[in-house]
């Protein structure tokens, strides 16, 4: 296996390219399949919940079956970020299960947050954040509202403990089946393994996601 890059795309109900969602991770040397190990961290059921990621996935996105895409992208040689110039050395499809209920905004995420091993690693230096180069994010999304809970006290809306601890779990998982899975940093050509992460119950904007209106009202103020 060679130092991979892995782009997961998800189409939308709609048919339209431009709604699909896509995922992107890096893997350093892969030891098993990713087309068998990566759709894991959406299909892994969390035993405390009895759910995966997916089952808080909008309706918007297809669950139809062999839907979903994946690509895997020899990068040896291209740890810089440049192009690979080659399709991809493989390419398979999965099923994304799960889903149903009713759609969050397209924009509004779940972040799953990660990195590898920053010790010893300052935040900040004079012009840079070597951390920067040691941690990465996921934007889950777009979101059903079964992952929507409020504060009881401030009413404010957050991510459902449930649902970070679903996505927790499935990350867990994925990163047990594929130690391999690492943080790319193009900036100094290193591929990281991930050693641990987070998920915030504050919501997130992937703004890329956002729809453009369909219809407007219009008013005009009136004059005397």
């Amino acid at each position: 296996m060679v130092a991979t890059h892995a782009v997961i795309t998800i189409p939308a109900v709609s048919g339209v390219q431009r709604d699909a969602v896509k995922f992107d991770f890096a893997f350093a040397n892969p030891t098993g399949s990713l087309a068998t190990n990566l759709p894991q961290l959406f299909s892994h059921i969390n035993p405390t919940w009895s759910t995966s990621i997916s089952a808080f996935f909008s309706p918007t996105l297809a669950h139809a079956a062999a839907g979903c895409l994946i690509q895997l992208y020899d990068i040896t040689g291209h740890l810089d970020g440049s192009a690979t110039g080659k399709p991809p050395y493989e390419q398979d499809t999965f099923t994304l299960p799960g889903g149903g209920g009713s759609p969050l905004p397209s924009e509004l995420s779940v972040v799953l947050s990660y990195h590898a091993d920053y010790t010893g690693i300052p935040e900040h230096l004079p012009g840079e954040r070597p951390r920067a180069r040691y941690r990465g994010r996921l934007y889950l999304g777009p979101m059903a509202t079964s992952a929507l809970d409020s504060d009881s006290v401030s009413h404010r809306p957050r991510v459902a403990q449930n649902v970070r601890e679903t996505i927790a779990a499935g990350a867990i998982y994925l990163s047990t089946l594929e130690p391999t899975w690492a943080v790319w940093s193009r900036k100094d050509g290193q591929l990281r393994h991930i050693t641990q992460g987070s998920v915030d119950d504050a919501w997130d904007i992937q703004r890329r996601r956002g729809e453009d209106p369909v219809t407007r009202t219009f008013w005009n103020a009136g004059f005397p």
